[in-house]
């Protein structure tokens, strides 16, 4: 039977007069419980209570221990808090891990793990800085760092790693979309040249499928005892097998990147023979940008040589020519270095172009005109012997003049 001491000042020889249990030392202690721990001198302002809570005592400071068993091997582990039936069991010189649930991080040796949860982070042992919240939430490689899995039964099998949700999830809705940190004054060489556009593009293969969940899941707990897997293989997952998926094959994804010699990050490769392959599908914009201006460049030299066609059939041996009814006018001036083009009341449309074509229809400069005042005057550098001075607007010449 335990003994509460009212009073510190009437503790028996060798207890401190901080501590609140009879047969105790160290200084700052508090413990309620059958076979509590004796703590040495040294160990100071530990919280326990429960049974067996923390027994083997040593020098361990600033623990709580709440439930049967808790933190029972602690040592010298410091600043631990543990809460349930053999949470933190296995802490010996561990330190900074809270657990809260039955047999949360039950095998956690090291430190600054969370374990908040049924069985939650239950396999972890020197692994550190990892976080499980969930029933049975927990990391399929006992020694692996900063996971964090959040949700029932929901598992991580890589360092580094957040796992959202269990093999089951056929759905994940948030409010706004998810925004990756993409700053320029934190990133360094930059370059557009390394970038794969349609020759990485053209390489794939859009499929539909269906999706083994049951199969990724046993492959996730094939090193957890066969009790222990049967726990997360024991549901329906019908829903999941039904659902028809678009996308791509990773491992052909996989080929097409050393095809291009492309280092695409949005494909995950194994890193352990218990890890598997996966694709970033928002990664996929960046190629397919580059794929649709390497396609609108290969567009604007179709159009351009269209252009030069209308112009070979049309403009041939004119000399002054007006296509439409435009009561504008156009005067082309041969200056000394250049050819000077001024418009005079020309109707402005979005799409104009005021171009230099040779004699046999073949374009030698083509300006782009953004804005009605460009269209008053354009310059032209170049000045061949003889040529053609065509307006162009929406694919249609409105107006053109010979010049030798």
């Amino acid at each position: 039977m335990l003994l509460l001491l009212i009073n510190s000042k009437v503790a028996a020889q060798n207890a401190s007069e901080y501590n609140n249990l009879l047969s105790i030392n160290g200084f700052g202690n508090t413990v309620f419980g059958k076979f509590g721990p004796p703590f040495p001198a040294g160990s100071g302002y530990n919280t326990v209570m429960g049974r067996l809570a923390m027994t083997s005592g040593a020098v361990a400071s600033n623990n709580v221990a709440l439930g049967h068993s808790a933190l029972f091997n602690a040592t010298t582990g410091g600043a631990n808090t543990a809460a349930g039936f053999e949470s933190c069991l296995s802490i010996v010189t561990g330190n900074i891990n809270a657990a809260a649930g039955y047999r949360s991080l039950f095998g956690t040796t090291y430190e600054s793990n969370v374990g908040l949860g049924h069985n939650a982070g239950f396999s972890n042992t020197s692994g550190d800085n990892n976080t499980a919240i969930g029933k049975d939430s927990d990391f399929t490689n006992a020694t692996d760092v900063f996971q964090t899995a959040v949700g029932y039964q929901a598992l991580t099998n890589q360092s580094f790693m957040i796992r959202m949700g269990n093999t089951a999830i056929t759905d994940y809705e948030c409010q706004v979309g998810l925004t990756v940190t993409s700053d320029k004054r934190l990133k360094y060489n930059i370059s557009e040249n390394d970038v794969k556009g349609l020759e990485f593009i053209l390489q794939l293969r859009p499929v539909t499928y269906n999706f083994d969940s049951k199969k990724q899941t046993e492959f996730l707990t094939r090193d957890f005892s066969k009790e222990k897997q049967e726990k997360y293989l024991n549901h329906d997952f019908s829903n999941e097998f039904e659902v028809v998926r678009s996308g791509f094959i990773a491992q052909e994804v996989e080929k097409s990147c050393i095809v291009t010699n492309y280092e695409f990050d949005g494909l995950h490769k194994p890193s352990s023979d218990k890890d598997y392959y996966g694709l970033s599908y928002e990664s996929f914009v960046v190629p397919l940008t580059k794929a649709i201006k390497e396609q609108q460049l290969q567009l604007d030299i179709i159009k351009d040589e269209i252009l030069s066609s209308k112009v070979n059939s049309t403009l041939i041996s004119l000399d002054n020519y007006r296509v439409n009814d435009e009561t504008g006018l156009m005067s082309v001036t041969r200056r000394e270095s250049d050819l000077f083009v001024k418009t005079f009341g020309l109707h402005f449309e979005a799409s104009t172009n005021i171009g230099m074509y040779g004699i046999d229809g073949s374009v030698i400069e083509v300006k782009e005109i953004k804005t009605p005042t460009e269209m008053e005057n354009v310059t032209f550098s170049l000045t061949p012997k003889s040529c053609v001075i065509a307006i162009v607007q929406n694919g249609r010449i409105i107006m053109s003049q010979k010049v030798n």
